[in-house]
C-alpha cells in the first residue's frame, strides 16, 4: 500500500503488507472506516467555528489567548527563551491566522447573510496579523534573531506586541462567535 509520512524520504512511499510488523518499524495501527460516513457540511463548519471560539479564548493552559498572555510573561522574566522554537512558534501561529482568515472567506462566499460578521472577523484577523509582523521580523525562522532574543529593550517590546495580539485574540473569539452565530441562526 502506499505511505506518505515523515519517514517516506527514508525508506520510501510503498509499503509491503507482508513486511508488517519489522523490526524496525514495529507495529502500526491504522484507523480507517468500516462504513462511509455521512457528515452535514454545515454542521462542520458550525462546529468548528465553536471551536475556534473556545480554542480563541484560551480553554487550554497554553492556548489562544491565555497562551499568547503566558508567553508575553515569559519575555517580561529573565527566563531563557528559545530563540528557534520562538521564532517558529510566531511562524505557525502568524499562518494558522492567515489559513484562518482564508478559511473565513470561503465561508463569506458560502453564507452572504453573514458576510458583515465574517467581515468584521477577517479584519480582526488583519489586526492580529499586523501586531505579530514585527516580531516574525525580529525573531526570524530558523535563527531567531541571534541576540535579540537576551536584549531587555526588545524583550519588552514583544512582551508588549504579544499582549496587544492577546487582546485582538479575544476580540477574534468575539468576532467568530458573532460568525456562528450567525450562521447557526441558519
Amino acid at each position: 500500500f502506499l505511505v506518505d509520512d515523515r519517514v517516506s524520504g527514508q525508506t520510501g512511499d510503498v509499503a509491503p503488507w507482508d513486511s508488517w510488523p519489522s523490526e524496525a518499524v514495529g507495529r502500526i495501527d491504522l484507523f480507517a472506516p468500516v462504513e462511509p460516513v455521512e457528515d452535514d457540511p454545515a454542521a462542520a463548519i458550525v462546529d468548528s467555528l465553536a471551536d475556534a471560539v473556545a480554542f480563541l479564548h484560551g480553554s487550554g493552559a497554553n492556548s489562544g489567548r491565555t497562551g499568547l498572555e503566558r508567553w508575553a510573561e515569559a519575555f517580561d522574566s529573565e527566563i531563557e527563551i528559545d530563540r528557534a522554537g520562538n521564532a517558529y512558534t510566531l511562524q505557525v501561529l502568524q499562518a494558522a491566522r492567515l489559513d484562518g482568515a482564508d478559511y473565513l472567506g470561503n465561508l463569506r462566499d458560502l453564507f452572504p447573510q453573514a458576510a458583515s460578521e465574517i467581515n468584521e472577523a477577517i479584519d480582526t484577523v488583519r489586526a492580529l496579523v499586523t501586531t505579530l509582523a514585527p516580531l516574525v521580523t525580529l525573531f526570524p525562522f530558523p535563527a531567531g534573531g541571534h541576540g535579540n532574543i537576551s536584549n531587555p529593550g526588545l524583550r519588552e517590546a514583544a512582551a508588549a506586541a504579544l499582549r496587544r495580539a492577546a487582546g485582538h485574540q479575544r476580540d477574534l473569539a468575539i468576532a467568530i462567535a458573532g460568525v456562528h452565530k450567525a450562521i447557526e441562526s441558519e
